[in-house]
């Protein structure tokens, strides 16, 4: 009898406990292993037990075994080890630290690796996506290598599009006297497509001369692009003595799929069967998959009606993709049917489907469902994997339930399931996103420790980490030291590095990432796309049209979000125009329109008045399917309150609950505070009345909408008494609460009341922020104290806040004033330096005060002179870099200042023109 004594616990466990089988496999314990006598015969025994534990799948149970037989005498053959490392090899998502070890204990107790135990090595490598490792095992001498071995890492190469590097391998293979086959080449050929050099891949073609079936499969599904082409190709398969079957036809459909091209290979279906090759259970699932991934759930679902009419067998596989895309089409209740459709249809589910189901649940937020699936897998002698687990993480992770989140990973670790790099990513990540640096940093720490290297996953959390905390100038050296711990950067990542960089104001590196991630060869794809126009278009580089153009030519389907990066970007400029034929655009490519799409749509027609347009548009979208969001209220909301009128806004209001808002707090929140900012705080509070009998709470944004609503009306007690009647409702006031009340009393002149209400403030352990200061510098600076608003702006500055441009604009203001314009010029080279960008109101204080100072009859004509000269250059700035339109009473002093004696009016009418034609041209242009 074999039995394991544990010194931690001080027990015996039997040798079939859950124990690991290699104590360097994450164990802390050291155990004692005892045998009551070791005849001949165990050695039978040990490999009956070893072949029962890879049948049941149970490869730590196999791995123990190994492990016992190496301690007890009875040294495990080569076939013993090569099957667990294929094992383990086959069924890791990242299996290159468990083969490994695996490899080298089989090297450790005296057995020589072969060929086979080499390759499956070197594949979890590949398969880990540490190519480095693998490329440099392939060249060690120490094991004599195989065609098999040069295919793997060909392949790797060719899947993280290092074409180039691939086919250098030929002519290695070639010198060391491995002949490369047929799957080499078509390995290469297949690469080449992908990253669409197409010359080289036809070279290879004419280099091998003879094509295969599967090599004439690739280049149908990769070489061409259009159905004409594919067409033409098959005429040549023909020719060639080749006819395309289903796995062909199937191949095809997959690869236009995996682009995004569902539409025509929709069509190449029928066209299948036209040419009398019937489609299998394979093609009908590819072609149902990629259409639930389409967002094009309706004609997902028509497709599996098409075949179970025809007869075509509905398997396990089925079930799980449809019951996958209906979860994550957010059918969830549909999905859940799906699973007990396949149960009532004697399906037994797999660890797959169960993970599936368990995802989609956890996804669609009903974690307590998924724990009961997880309890009933166990039930049912279905074992999760390390996807299973990892979904439930996710799950937790996503709720902000890190504690939780941890307990499941350390739950897998005592299953002996070890979390993979993906697991340990998914839970960095919400520590990340939580603030909880240091623990994050720990977990990465912990990952590294059990063999574990971060990887592409967790590089791209770092990375979105860094551009959230403004850490922007530590992404390069983040990148550098990942890339040479053998990181190979994937499209992902790439897309990542140029958003951040856009982001954080440096166009240039942005533009260096994307140019290395072309030089490589790496596919762009519609997200990475977007991201590059998101960023162009931002910094101004190009235009909505160029962008959509550019797209086109490179062969990528815009998509929904595309058109919405395009449209934002017109919005800022206003042009209504060019936002319409974008939105038609949308509809003639068969683009279903999201629902950010028709508030960027909705939000123009309001700003430009054109408010029935924006009703006609919400109709619409009714007829789309498409239920507006409390966004869409708030644009409306704000529209209607241009009126002015109670009755507008409630009618507006009324009229977005008939079309699918539904009540909540928000939405009345943001009521009160429309009623509010008109000083219509009666009906306001009638709203807020109505709230509460329907089962809403009052919260803060409710009472801080109210305190403002009184101190627009001028209603000071009452703005203050407010405040008192939310606190005894037991409602704690935010920092937020104390600006208005000190922004309310300032613009009211009642400075010394406005120190007692920040010395409360402060009492609450609240610290002013850059609202609070900038409501105390213009009180200040509105009662002429310029010295006290001075004081605060510097105290401002050394608590590490940045002013907004109205702070510096009241401080601009004062002391233009009063005459000084070097003050004031100071001041706005001090925006610059901290990237506070001036606005119309900041240059118009500063011409009207320059002009105003060249027509006052005591200043000398020298000093006239230059402020005329600085007045010229500020109104250059003004209209030509920054498109800003002088007001009227900025127009009137240029004209005053700049026009001869007698004709002020003249000039007056002169520049007014002379805008209005500037102001067109920019518009136009």
């Amino acid at each position: 009898m074999i039995r394991i004594w544990n010194n931690h616990t001080g027990k015996y466990r039997s040798f079939l406990s859950n124990s690991r089988s290699f104590s360097s496999i994450k164990r802390h314990d050291e155990s004692i292993l005892l045998i009551s006598d070791s005849p001949p015969t165990y050695t039978s025994l040990f490999h009956t037990l070893f072949r029962l534990y890879l049948r049941c799948g149970r490869l730590y149970g196999a791995a123990r075994t190994l492990s016992a037989m190496c301690t007890f005498g009875f040294p495990p053959d080569s076939r013993l080890w090569n099957s667990l490392i294929h094992r383990f090899n086959a069924n890791s998502i990242a299996p290159h630290h468990k083969v490994s070890l695996i490899y080298s204990k089989m090297i450790a107790f005296g057995v020589p690796p072969n060929v086979s135990a080499l390759n499956a090595l070197i594949h979890s490598y590949c398969k880990s996506g540490r190519l480095r490792l693998a490329v440099s095992l392939l060249r060690n001498r120490v094991v004599s290598v195989d065609t098999v071995t040069y295919n793997t890492v060909i392949q790797a190469l060719c899947g993280h599009g290092l074409v180039e590097e691939a086919y250098g391998f030929i002519s290695e293979m070639v010198k060391r006297g491995v002949l490369p086959d047929t799957v080499s080449y078509n390995t290469l050929i297949n690469g080449f497509c992908k990253v669409g050099d197409f010359v080289r891949a036809k070279a290879l073609v004419d280099e091998i001369g003879e094509m295969n079936l599967v090599t004439h499969t690739i280049l149908i599904s990769s070489y061409y692009s259009s159905l004409h082409a594919i067409e033409e190709a098959y005429k040549e398969m023909v020719m060639s003595g080749f006819y395309p079957n289903v796995v062909t036809f199937s191949s095809v459909i997959n690869r236009l799929c995996k682009e995004g091209r569902v539409v025509e290979a929709g069509l190449l279906l029928r066209e299948m069967e036209e040419v009398g090759v019937y489609p299998n259970v394979v093609t009908y699932t590819t072609l149902v998959d990629s259409l639930f991934k389409a967002e094009c759930v309706g004609e997902a679902l028509g497709l599996y009606g098409q075949m179970v009419v025809r007869g075509v067998p509905v398997d396990l596989v089925v079930y799980t993709v449809l019951m996958d895309g209906l979860f994550k089409a957010g059918e969830c209740r549909e999905g859940e049917k799906t699973f007990e459709m396949l149960l009532g249809d004697n399906q037994v589910p797999s660890v797959v489907t169960y993970t599936a189901l368990v995802d989609g649940l956890c996804k669609a937020g009903d974690l307590s469902s998924a724990e009961s699936v997880f309890t009933q897998m166990l039930e049912k002698s279905v074992f999760p994997n390390v996807v299973t687990y990892s979904s439930m993480i996710n799950g937790y992770v996503k709720r902000g339930m890190l504690e939780e989140a941890v307990t499941v990973m350390r739950n897998m670790e005592d299953c002996n399931i070890v979390p993979n790099c993906f697991t340990y990513g998914t839970v960095i990540d919400g520590l990340l996103k939580a603030g909880r640096q240091e623990v994050a940093f720990q977990m990465s720490k912990e990952m590294r420790l059990i063999g574990l290297e971060e990887n592409n996953y967790v590089l791209d959390s770092l990375v979105n980490h860094l551009k959230r905390t403004g850490g922007v100038k530590e992404v390069k050296g983040l990148v550098r030291d990942m890339v040479s711990k053998g990181v190979t950067l994937d499209r992902i990542n790439y897309t990542s590095l140029i958003d951040v960089f856009f982001k954080g104001g440096d166009e240039e590196a942005a533009l260096a990432w994307a140019e290395e991630m072309q030089e490589k060869g790496m596919p762009w794809d519609v997200v990475s796309y977007n991201v590059l126009i998101n960023g162009l278009l931002t910094v101004g580089k190009v235009g909505a049209d160029w962008a959509y153009k550019g797209m086109r030519e490179k062969g990528i389907e815009p998509d929904a979000a595309t058109f919405n990066i395009m449209m934002s970007s017109l919005r800022k400029q206003g042009n209504l125009e060019g936002i319409l034929n974008l939105w038609d655009k949308m509809k003639s490519h068969g683009i279903k329109p999201s629902l950010m799409s028709c508030n960027i749509v909705i939000e123009t027609l309001c700003e430009q008045g054109k408010m029935e347009g924006a009703i006609d548009l919400l109709h619409q979208m009714m007829v789309m399917e498409i239920h507006p969001n409390f966004t869409t209220y708030r644009i409306f909301l704000e529209t209607s309150s241009k009126h002015k009128r109670a009755d507008v806004i409630f009618q507006t209001h009324e009229k977005l609950l008939s079309c699918g808002v539904k009540l909540s707090k928000q939405v009345y929140n943001t009521l009160i505070a429309t009623l509010c900012k008109l000083g219509m705080t009666k009906k306001a509070a009638m709203v807020m009345e109505d709230m509460k009998e329907r089962g809403f709470v009052p919260d803060t944004v409710t009472f801080n909408a109210l305190i403002q609503g009184y101190f627009v009306g001028s209603h000071i007690g009452k703005a203050l008494s407010t405040y008192y009647v939310m606190l005894e409702a037991g409602i704690s006031p935010n920092v937020a609460t104390y600006n208005t009340i000190i922004r309310g009393l300032s613009d009211a002149g009642l400075i010394k009341e406005v120190d007692k209400w920040l010395s409360e403030m402060k009492s609450r352990g609240m610290r002013p922020d850059e609202f609070t200061y900038n409501a105390l510098i213009s009180g200040q600076a509105k009662m002429g104290n310029k010295k006290e608003s001075m004081t605060l702006y510097c105290e401002m500055i050394a608590n590490g806040l940045v002013p907004r441009t109205s702070t510096y604009n009241v401080l601009i203001s004062e002391f233009v004033r009063v005459g000084k314009m070097p003050q004031a010029r100071e001041l706005m080279k001090e925006m610059g330096k901290r990237r506070v960008s001036p606005n119309t109101s900041t240059y118009c204080t500063m011409i009207s005060g320059l002009c105003k100072l060249c027509t006052h009859p005591e200043v000398e004509w020298n000093r006239k002179a230059m402020y005329l000269a600085e007045a010229k250059g500020l109104l250059k700035e003004m209209i030509e870099e920054k498109g800003y339109i002088p007001c009227n009473q900025t127009v009137y002093w240029i004209s005053a200042a700049f026009s001869k004696p007698g004709m002020k009016v003249d000039a007056e009418r002169f520049l007014k023109e002379c805008y209005k034609r500037k102001n067109a041209r920019f518009a136009n242009s």
